[in-house]
């Protein structure tokens, strides 16, 4: 198979944090399918960092999950920053917060040694949020 002119060579590792809803955008980018301008599409097109030394400009990614969901994952929403991705989970009205370069596994809960960034991290998921307007989560105390 024939190589695009600037595209990655094989093997080659590139770190930048994607998201499942990056691959819709960009496989109209790369069909060259125009994307209506008042279309509002979650994701981004990861055209660039398919090419050699090419970025994307986000500074972060964010899910919002207000139901249960088929992998198991109970009611909640999170926001990678950086570094650090902060969860919030509805049910239990908790946080926890993980330095990734360090815990890439989320074992090390460091909420309580950061408040300052869970507050920081809170505060930009609820703005998301409602930028996106998601659902709000009501709990039933009586269930």
């Amino acid at each position: 198979m024939i190589k695009p002119a600037n595209y990655l060579s094989e093997n080659t590792i590139n770190n930048t944090p994607v998201i499942g809803h990056d691959f819709f955008p960009t496989i109209l980018a790369q069909a060259k399918i125009k994307i209506d301008k008042n279309s509002i599409i979650d994701g981004v097109d990861l055209s660039e960092i398919l090419k050699e030394n090419g970025e994307i400009d986000r500074k972060e990614l964010f899910w919002h999950y207000p139901h249960y969901h088929g992998s198991g994952w109970a009611p909640g929403a999170a926001i990678r920053q950086g570094n650090w991705k902060l969860i919030e989970f509805y049910e239990t009205e908790t946080v926890e917060l993980y330095n990734l370069q360090e815990d890439i596994s989320e074992h090390n809960n460091l909420a309580e040694q950061h408040p300052a960034k869970v507050k920081l991290l809170l505060k930009r998921l609820y703005e998301l949020q409602k930028n996106a307007n998601a659902n709000t989560v009501t709990i039933n105390k009586n269930y």
